[in-house]
């Protein structure tokens, strides 16, 4: 197998909207987190390097700002975006970019010893 070129994937989108409908990220205290499995449209040969960063976020400004944004579980196929809050934070929706880079699938291309003379 012959490794294929550098393969990179990105995205960007909202990772959530909790205070429209109210829920947890924006109402609640103390430990909380939003997790976010993705699939990469096409694999890679073997797990990827992926960063992941906000690209907005909207928050109470009464608390002060607590957060943390990982990968996680990187395979070849996909992630696990994790993110955290803690004590009163409220956190009313977030986006997030990402982007993941790594060696595209190869192709099986024959042997590339060379044979020996007779």
């Amino acid at each position: 197998m012959i490794p294929g070129s550098l393969q990179v994937i990105s995205a960007q989108d909202e990772l959530f909207n909790h205070c429209d409908t109210n829920e947890y990220m924006w109402n609640g205290d103390g430990a909380r987190q939003v997790r976010w499995d993705f699939t990469f449209e096409s694999p890679f040969a073997a797990p990827p390097v992926v960063v992941a960063s906000l690209s907005g976020m909207d928050s109470s400004q009464s608390e002060n700002l607590r957060f943390n944004i990982r990968c996680m579980d990187v395979t070849a196929d996909g992630f696990t975006l994790v993110f955290d809050t803690w004590d009163n934070t409220r956190i009313a929706r977030a986006g997030v970019t990402w982007m993941a880079h790594g060696i595209a699938p190869g192709k099986v291309r024959g042997g590339i010893g060379a044979k020996a003379k007779d």
